[in-house]
């Protein structure tokens, strides 16, 4: 429900919730089909193990969503494994690994190198995603496109909330 993104005004927002998602879908999968038939000689067993690697982020991205949607509504506090898992399903692994994986799948990529590669583009969107947890609490003098504590507000349980909560005594907590 953030207003804003990098300082502008948020895609759902402007276009609407609708609008705002299918145009997600149609950057990351639309791309994905124009990049493997106009750019690179693909071969065809790489374009199918494509199809299925984004059928299957798709599908994490989804189940992502929802566990952080039940978290937010039962207000649970996350261990750090279930705060991670939960990045990594919803945010890493298209936003950070696909951008990664699909080119050196494209390229030739060996599967033990696709395997190092999708675990260096999901710990690239861990941490961006900590360090974007952290910036919402404590942003820079310039601001983050972003208001501050919106994530407190919205009940997102991040792993700095989280653990904040976690390490109060318990009539602090409520």
């Amino acid at each position: 429900n953030s207003p804003f993104r990098r300082g502008k005004p948020s895609a759902h927002l402007i276009y609407g919730l609708e609008g705002a998602a299918a145009s997600a879908l149609a950057i990351y999968y639309g791309s994905w089909n124009i990049f493997s038939r106009r750019l690179l000689p693909i071969t065809r067993r790489a374009e199918t193990e494509a199809w299925r690697w984004l059928a299957r982020g798709h599908l994490r991205t989804c189940l992502g969503q929802i566990e952080e949607l039940g978290f937010m509504r039962r207000r649970k506090h996350l261990t750090l494994l279930e705060y991670m898992n939960s990045v990594r399903n919803h945010i890493a692994t298209l936003s950070f690994a696909a951008p990664l994986y699909l080119p050196a799948l494209a390229c030739g990529a060996s599967q033990k190198e696709l395997v190092l590669i999708e675990e260096l583009g999901e710990m690239m969107g861990l941490a961006y995603h900590l360090h974007g947890d952290e910036l919402n609490l404590f942003p820079p003098e310039g601001g983050i496109g972003k208001l501050k504590g919106d994530d407190i507000v919205g009940g997102i349980m991040t792993h700095l909330i989280s653990s904040a909560i976690r390490l109060s005594a318990p009539r602090e907590r409520k």
